[in-house]
């Protein structure tokens, strides 16, 4: 996970090279769903004697108890720069609370709500389905959404009540959880496959690169998507990019191996995405970046000046939420870094 947040993060930067960001932007969010589906296959084999109330409690603590309280947090930002700056449309903090009560998300929150149905879903549905019967499954439910949601967006575009706002909204979540779900069977698969079956360091790191390689390339050659609005570009391409690169990418971890450095962004993750663009971590390293090119003309220094402040930003976010927010992340009190987090799955 620590390497998908490095490269969620770098699509936010204006000075990477365009294509880059295309692709990155493309094939990160269904790896934190590969991921999320081998963390989630562990946490079930500890704990497959629970029943399902244990699963739905622990699903909705760890994804929609942030959702709710940066949920809040956001449109209570949004609020303040109407009230203070008048920089902030009203409709906005009107789409805002709306987009929450839905379940649609402010901004980059969509996921969260979609992880919480799907890991609820993949609970219950693996304590009583075999593997195969489940990606079979999953993958219907895919064509099915696909096949049936594909205008989806241009009819939220079109709505013309609150009514159908909302009914068009909780069709897109519910593709969205679709989604979720498949990369989360497929995370689940590769990570069985590799504790069991593939186990030699070479052939994972050998897999590793050529999933990797073969899903950056058609990443490169398709159109840019973006998976929170449902747009796929080419969709051959696009499931053949997310999966390759999903796949390549946690065979690459898994070689690696542990590492101190990717086991704290790993366990941050989270914090680092929730804050780095939406609480203006982005926006400050950016102008920052400008002032020190207008002073230096250097755009070596400039860049490294961005990222500099860009980290010290969120840095500064993960220890204070770490250590008085905690609960809002769902993690556990004074825990500064998060580090006594780190488990094999991270």
């Amino acid at each position: 996970l620590g390497i998908v947040i490095l490269m969620a993060v770098a699509t936010r930067f204006s000075f990477i090279n365009e294509n880059a960001i295309f692709v990155l932007s493309s094939i990160f969010m269904p790896m934190v769903f590969i991921y999320t589906g081998a963390k989630e296959n562990a946490f079930f084999i500890d704990n497959q004697k629970k029943d399902a109330d244990f699963f739905t409690k622990y699903a909705f603590k760890e994804y929609l108890i942030p959702y709710l309280w940066f949920s809040l947090l956001y449109t209570t930002v949004d609020s303040l720069l109407f009230i203070v700056k008048r920089n902030v449309a009203i409709n906005l903090i009107y789409s805002d609370i709306l987009n929450s009560l839905t379940l649609y998300g402010i901004s980059i929150l969509w996921y969260l709500p979609a992880l919480f149905l799907a890991v609820t879903i993949y609970f219950i549905s693996r304590k009583k389905l075999p593997y195969f019967v489940r990606i079979i499954i999953a993958s219907i439910l895919l064509g099915l959404a696909l096949y049936l949601f594909a205008d989806v967006n241009k009819l939220l575009q079109e709505a013309d009540t609150l009514f159908k706002e909302i009914i068009i909204k909780l069709f897109i979540m519910t593709h969205r959880t679709v989604l979720a779900y498949f990369y989360m069977i497929i995370g689940e698969g590769i990570d069985r496959l590799t504790d069991a079956v593939i186990t030699k360091k070479l052939i994972i790191a050998v897999s590793g690169f050529i999933c990797t390689g073969a899903g950056i390339i058609a990443g490169y050659f398709n159109k840019k998507s973006d998976i929170s609005i449902l747009a796929f570009g080419n969709i051959s391409l696009f499931f053949l990019a997310t999966i390759l690169s999903g796949v390549g990418i946690f065979l690459l971890s898994k070689w690696i191996g542990r590492t101190i450095f990717f086991d704290f962004l790993g366990v941050n993750a989270r914090i680092i995405y929730l804050t780095h663009f939406e609480l203006f971590a982005i926006a400050i390293g950016s102008k920052v970046e400008t002032i020190v090119l207008d002073i230096f003309v250097n755009y070596f220094l400039s860049h490294l000046m961005n990222i500099l402040v860009v980290v010290i930003i969120v840095t500064i976010y993960i220890v204070v939420i770490n250590k008085f927010f905690y609960f809002a992340v769902a993690k556990e009190a004074n825990n500064t870094f998060g580090l006594n987090e780190i488990d094999d799955n991270d």
